[in-house]
């Protein structure tokens, strides 16, 4: 014979089921998602010094996930399915160039986004490497000043082209300088300050 509170402990426990179930069924379960789903445009870049700057011009108008984190090797990182996913979530896709780095191309082979613009190519549509710079410099390629300013003016360009009628907020937002010291604080968070950058 079943005791009164192990019975109310099983009706509980069969109650918390049926509902859970029935909540499945309908639709309700959680949708695991990258980016928030009110989140404006949807930026995904392939380094956290791309998305600094992108969240700078994009400010409260766009959504910023950076594909690797801080301290992730960024020659042949480890592909996983969150990475596939957010490239699928994203509206436009920011890296520096295929030379550097290739493994976003075996990332894309993985997707199954259509409306994904990938950034690179010619004019100003990536960043321009120079043949003399190598691969294994990448932090001195982007402590560069002039890289910074290529770096700024291939964001805003994007973020213009995929939200055009946002392009005075994001003209307002894409100071040059600025932009240069954020890459700069993300090289050397450790032993530097941040400067003084509000977004408008």
């Amino acid at each position: 014979m079943i005791s009164t509170q192990k019975a109310a402990k099983l009706s509980l426990c069969l109650f918390t089921l049926f509902v859970a179930s029935t909540a499945v069924q309908a639709g309700y379960h959680h949708k695991w998602t990258i980016f928030p789903e009110r989140s404006g445009t949807r930026v995904l870049t392939s380094i956290p010094q791309l998305a600094d700057v992108a969240k700078k011009i994009g400010g409260r108008r766009v959504s910023v996930v950076s594909l690797l984190k801080p301290k992730a090797d960024f020659h042949s990182p480890k592909i996983t399915k969150s990475m596939a996913k957010a490239m699928n979530e994203a509206d436009v896709l920011l890296r520096l160039s295929p030379s550097l780095d290739p493994w976003v191309d075996e990332l894309a082979k993985q997707c199954s986004n259509q409306r994904l613009r990938t950034e690179t190519g010619a004019g100003d549509a990536c960043v321009e490497i120079t043949p003399s710079q190598q691969v294994r410099d990448l932090d001195s390629l982007l402590r560069d000043k002039q890289t910074a300013q290529t770096v700024a003016r291939v964001v805003l360009a994007t973020l213009v082209r995929t939200d055009p009628k946002n392009e005075s907020y994001y003209r307002a937002n894409s100071d040059v300088s600025c932009a240069h010291s954020l890459i700069r604080h993300r090289l050397s968070q450790a032993r530097g300050s941040r400067k003084d950058c509000s977004t408008r």
